[in-house]
């Protein structure tokens, strides 16, 4: 990391061995390395990180929003837990917080969800399963402050 929190670090361009999609490291921050895809394909989480323990995903074409935060495990190297961050109009994240939907308590805005190895070994999560969006834990708000504080210094 640079001085100040700016980025700083190794570079580069690796693929995801289980879904052979590529990544650019574009820098690190606050101990996150700062990843996007390679090309203009939509953003997901890389399953399999050989370094980053924790990865802040950016959009191809918005490098200087974070949109996706993404835990991986120290020995398996596979992800574990990703925070989606939701956004406003005004750019600002909306924060974790539960809503009362048809009788039933749903999370809202920012939020987490959990990462299971499947058989085979493959890593993965069903899409949209209220069942897997978590609020946030006082870690994962650490993570999402310094993601917020990457977005203001891409901002100056």
């Amino acid at each position: 990391m640079g001085a100040n929190g700016q980025l700083g670090g190794n570079f580069g361009s690796f693929v995801d061995a289980q879904t052979g999609k590529g990544y650019q490291t574009i820098g690190h921050f606050e101990g996150m390395s700062i990843v996007t895809t390679s090309d203009k394909r939509p953003l997901s989480a890389p399953i399999v990180s050989q370094d980053a323990v924790v990865m802040g995903l950016v959009r191809h074409s918005a490098k200087s929003q974070v949109k996706y935060i993404a835990f991986y495990d120290k020995k398996t190297k596979s992800v574990k837990k990703t925070i989606d961050i939701l956004y406003d109009s005004e750019g600002n994240i909306v924060p974790s917080q539960y809503k009362i939907v048809k009788g039933k308590r749903v999370v809202i805005g920012t939020h987490s969800h959990r990462w299971e190895e499947h058989a085979g070994g493959n890593t993965g999560r069903v899409s949209h399963d209220e069942d897997n969006r978590f609020l946030l834990t006082k870690r994962e708000l650490r993570w999402l402050q310094k993601a917020e504080r990457y977005n203001q210094s891409q901002a100056e």
